[in-house]
């Protein structure tokens, strides 16, 4: 039983980017849903997020 659901799983992940790339990619409602545009750069499209809660600073000099 514990091999057939490892291969299930196996199989899912084999098969998961064909079905999403095969879909396409609307941008535009990632946009949206995170409230910041991102960059496709081939398959992958990247949002970044900048950290705000670091406070650094290298003796008494604070780095922003």
């Amino acid at each position: 039983m514990d091999y057939i659901r490892h291969f299930l799983i196996l199989t899912a992940f084999v098969l998961l980017p064909r079905a999403i790339s095969a879909q396409g990619l609307d941008t535009t409602k990632i946009d949206q849903a995170l409230g910041r545009s991102g960059q496709k750069i081939g398959s992958v499209y990247k949002v970044g997020f900048p950290r705000t809660d670091l406070h650094v600073s290298i003796r008494d000099f604070s780095v922003a």
